[in-house]
C-alpha cells in the first residue's frame, strides 16, 4: 500500500523524491505508526465503555422511564 500511496503522488506531481524506493519504506513505517495509535486509542475506548457500560444501561432506563 505505502508503495501505490508513492506512486500516486509521484504521478500527481504533489511530491519529488530522488528515490521513490527509498521513500516507500518510510511511508510504510509512517503507516504503521498511525496503524497502531489507531489501535491503543480503540483499546482505550473499549475500556471506557466497557467501565461505563452497567451505569449507562442503569440512565437510559431511566431515562425511558422503565425504573
Amino acid at each position: 500500500m505505502a508503495g501505490e500511496v508513492v506512486k500516486r503522488l509521484l504521478d500527481a506531481k504533489m511530491i519529488e523524491t530522488p528515490s521513490a524506493e527509498a521513500l516507500t519504506p518510510r511511508i510504510r513505517a509512517a503507516m504503521q505508526d498511525e496503524v497502531g495509535i489507531e489501535d491503543r486509542l480503540n483499546e482505550e475506548v473499549r475500556e471506557i465503555l466497557t467501565k461505563y457500560a452497567d451505569e449507562m444501561r442503569r440512565n437510559r432506563r431511566f431515562l425511558s422511564g422503565n425504573v
